[in-house]
């Protein structure tokens, strides 16, 4: 996306909103909404400020505690200030409409189900976060694309999270690269793989290579 844009902040919130009148606390059983709010009041969050949020939002606040800092980063955060220091244009492969409406399409309730089920088992998802972060950092493509295909949060929102949009900025990054040279920064999840960003560009004739 295009990161430095003052208001995506703003479009972000308003995007994870829920639509038709529902509330977060209608995803859950009582028992499964004092589990939540419980979790939440412990680090910090009370889960009614979220109420008018979907549950997609909760994602991002748990992958937060599955990370052992206390004041976590973010590479593309990191990537947008180095840009700015050098002064540099950022545009984004899709905007975040088009991001919104991936995520807006996915089953609410299928995503509560995952919440609940990563927000039972903090350990577990902090094992399997902590291992795919070891992948990243190893940049063992083929490993992190595994842990993302074969985990059973994503496996049936593939089409529409990876394949879909590797497919749809193929054009954008071709008409870039033509211009002159780009830095382009891509969810590690998007690179691997037979519909992957690597391979679909080899299909289109470019030399795709890994810096270490």
């Amino acid at each position: 996306m295009d990161m430095d844009d003052p208001s995506i902040q703003s479009q972000m919130m308003a995007g994870l909103l829920l639509k038709d009148g529902r509330k977060l606390q209608d995803f859950y059983t009582e028992e499964e909404y004092r589990r939540l709010s419980e979790l939440a009041a412990a680090n910090g969050i009370p889960l009614q400020i979220m109420e008018s949020f979907s549950p997609f939002a909760l994602i991002s606040f748990l992958y937060t505690k599955a990370v052992d800092c206390p004041v976590p980063d973010s590479y593309e955060g990191n990537i947008m200030k180095l840009a700015q220091k050098d002064g540099k244009q950022i545009i984004g492969l899709e905007s975040l409409a088009d991001q919104l409406n991936v995520i807006q399409k996915m089953n609410a309730d299928s995503v509560a189900k995952q919440v609940l089920g990563i927000a039972g088992d903090l350990d577990s998802f902090r094992s399997m976060f902590n291992n795919m972060l070891q992948a990243y950092k190893a940049q063992d493509l083929p490993s992190l694309y595994e842990y993302i295909i074969e985990s059973p949060d994503y496996k049936s929102e593939l089409e529409s999270l990876l394949y879909q949009r590797n497919e749809r900025w193929i054009p954008s990054i071709t008409q870039l690269i033509s211009k002159e040279p780009a830095f382009i920064a891509v969810g590690a999840g998007h690179l691997w793989g037979e519909r992957g960003v690597i391979d679909l560009l080899r299909k289109k004739g470019y030399t795709v290579e890994a810096v270490r």
